[in-house]
């Protein structure tokens, strides 16, 4: 298997089919969203209990929460309504973005298979298209579900078996109220048993790894069912069609992305963060709001490092999967293969 000219064939139609990086944005795996933690420091007031002065009666978190709320008010000048008004707005927050999760995981799965459908197409020199790539997401949208459900149920099954041992050996020996020794063994047992279970968890994470990519081109490419693309896929491995030397490779490359991104990444960072900094020491805190679309820019350089990625990877385990189903290709590349039945 000539694994260079893969990535460079990969790396071309990538570079030539850059409206397939809409679809590689959503593609490959779950939306992740950044928080900033910002902490403050606070002098003590000098009450026994090292509380600021009139926080000694606080007993709950609405207390608190009120407290503070007052607090700020009078500082900004303006009222901040109730604890209760808040209460609501943080759960109406954490809702939506609940929502907003298991809507970007919905369409990510859609997304991972119009993205496989539609390079195959480019590897193959016809035409794509991104809307194309959704209707075929969302018509192969169960299966490819299907296929990732199924490689989960290992972990599922661990996670409930971590559980059990949490609630065998753990909790009993916290709240027995034995001696020191009947707490350090449950404890120790449980320690045991969840390293075991960790160590089982390592070792599928690296089979189904090896195995995801190859399974979902049976399902989608192929046209074949969840179940039996997996098995497909375990065969292909078993019998040393390079799906693990694919695998290695891929590690390889991604490491190798993750450098070129941060070096990209990086300076985008220093140069918006001085031009900030610099504007805001001018100007002073009026120029705060530089902060938001410095942010902005920094999210779509990286959100287009994603999508890039996300294509090139796509196209290079598609041309991998077809020359290995088409092993008299060789080196020709799969341009004569015909369009998938989906």
């Amino acid at each position: 298997m000539d694994y260079m000219g893969i990535l460079k064939e990969g790396w071309e139609v990538t570079l030539r089919n850059k409206r397939l990086w809409i679809l590689g944005l959503f593609a490959g795996g779950s939306a992740g969203l950044s928080t900033s933690n910002w902490n403050s420091g606070s002098s003590n007031s000098g009450n026994s209990n090292g509380l600021p002065s009139g926080w000694e009666n606080v007993h709950s978190p609405s207390e608190a929460l009120q407290r503070g709320l007052d607090e700020a008010g009078k500082q900004l000048g303006v009222s901040l309504g109730t604890a209760e008004q808040w209460w609501v707005f943080l759960a109406f927050a954490v809702l939506t973005l609940l929502v907003v999760c298991i809507v970007l995981w919905a369409v990510g799965i859609a997304a991972r298979g119009g993205l496989i459908a539609q390079t195959r197409e480019a590897i193959a020199g016809r035409a794509t298209s991104v809307s194309a790539g959704w209707r075929t997401g969302l018509r192969l949208w169960g299966r490819v579900f299907a296929v990732g459900f199924l490689f989960a149920l290992p972990f599922l099954g661990l996670c409930a078996l971590g559980l059990i041992t949490l609630g065998v050996f753990g909790v009993p020996a916290l709240i027995s109220g034995g001696g020191t020794t009947a707490i350090t063994a449950g404890l120790v047992g449980m320690g045991l048993v969840l390293s075991l279970i960790g160590l089982v968890a390592f070792a599928i994470g690296i089979i189904v790894s090896i195995l995801e990519e190859v399974a979902l081109r049976h399902a989608v490419l192929d046209g074949q069912g969840a179940l039996y693309s997996i098995k497909a896929s375990w065969a292909d491995l078993k019998a040393k069609r390079g799906v693990a030397s694919m695998w290695l490779v891929m590690i390889l490359v991604s490491i190798a992305a993750g450098l070129a991104a941060a070096v990209l990444l990086i300076p985008v960072v220093i140069v918006l963060g001085f031009v900030v900094a610099v504007s805001v020491a001018a100007g002073g805190e009026t120029m705060l709001w530089l902060i938001a679309p410095a942010l902005l820019v920094v999210f779509l350089v990286g959100a287009t490092l994603k999508a890039a990625y996300s294509t090139f990877r796509n196209t290079v385990w598609t041309s991998f999967y077809d020359r290995m189903q088409t092993p008299e290709l060789g080196d020709a590349g799969p341009a004569t293969l015909e369009p998938a039945v989906i």
